[in-house]
């Protein structure tokens, strides 16, 4: 048998007999004794197929197709590669445990608290889950809703914006502070939203009174706001609260049951009682 273009096993080639005559196309050799025909197969019937083609050598141009697909391909992979989301390995790093820790000192309502905490603690959370002094809420955590409001060194604060190793050093006063004088009397604000009934839930109470006190006092300083007259913020002196300034003023404290209505008039009713003292 020889062998065709890729492989395939071809015809045999024509075989001449030992008389001359010709064998058959399909190469099978006749035995001796069988008697042939010129012109016939060895079956006795005409030649109706072809000849074999003679063999080509292998073509340059078979080669260079792989090496196109080859190529193609590898662009293919490549493109996909890219296309793949890079995801970045990072070897996550071993530090001491003191490192990310350390001990702090914070003076809380006149009293010196001693706590480990870690660097990232923010203030807030060192008071409810460290300390204990859960009169701070804890709402939006983003410094957007006022709940987490405090007084550091008498300026209100937000207290989740506060890391707490950066509240050393400073007198912070909670609502547990506020109101703590000799038998336990209320401060003015405290007493003045239970006349005016100026909560309904209370969560957001203990914030909204501790920036109601910085607020007087804010006024009191001549601090001006946003809706201060221009020829008042100009000059010195206490500035006169009405409806409007309370409401710039504490609009950073939001009240989700909408306790406004009464929120501003008991903040009014405390600076009237306490500049008549």
């Amino acid at each position: 048998m020889v062998q065709g273009r890729r492989g395939v096993p071809g015809p045999s080639p024509t075989v001449p007999h030992r008389d001359g005559a010709a064998g058959g196309v399909t190469g099978n050799i006749p035995t001796p004794g069988m008697p042939v025909r010129p012109g016939l197969n060895s079956c006795g019937g005409l030649c109706t197929r072809r000849p074999a083609r003679p063999l080509r050598p292998p073509s340059a141009h078979g080669g260079r197709r792989r090496h196109r697909k080859d190529l193609q391909h590898r662009r293919q992979r490549l493109a996909a590669a890219n296309n793949r989301p890079t995801v970045a390995r990072v070897t996550p790093t071993r530090l001491p445990s003191h490192a990310t820790t350390s001990a702090v000192q914070l003076t809380i309502n006149g009293e010196p608290h001693d706590v480990e905490l870690d660097h990232r603690t923010s203030l807030l959370d060192a008071l409810r889950e460290h300390l204990g002094l859960t009169g701070t809420k804890k709402g939006c955590d983003h410094g957007q809703c006022g709940a987490c409001t405090v007084l550091c060194d008498g300026r209100r604060v937000n207290s989740c914006l506060v890391l707490a190793v950066a509240a050393q050093d400073t007198e912070i006063t909670t609502i547990e502070g506020i109101g703590s004088g000799p038998g336990d009397a209320l401060h003015p604000v405290q007493q003045f939203f239970l006349d005016r009934d100026a909560y309904q839930c209370g969560y957001c109470t203990p914030g909204q009174i501790c920036s109601a006190i910085a607020v007087l006092q804010e006024a009191a300083g001549g601090w001006p706001s946003a809706v201060t007259r221009r020829d008042r913020a100009a000059t010195a002196g206490p500035i006169d609260l009405d409806p409007a300034e309370v409401r710039e003023r504490m609009a950073g404290n939001l009240c989700r049951c909408g306790a406004y209505a009464n929120i501003v008039p008991a903040v009014l009713d405390a600076a009237a009682g306490l500049a008549g003292r």
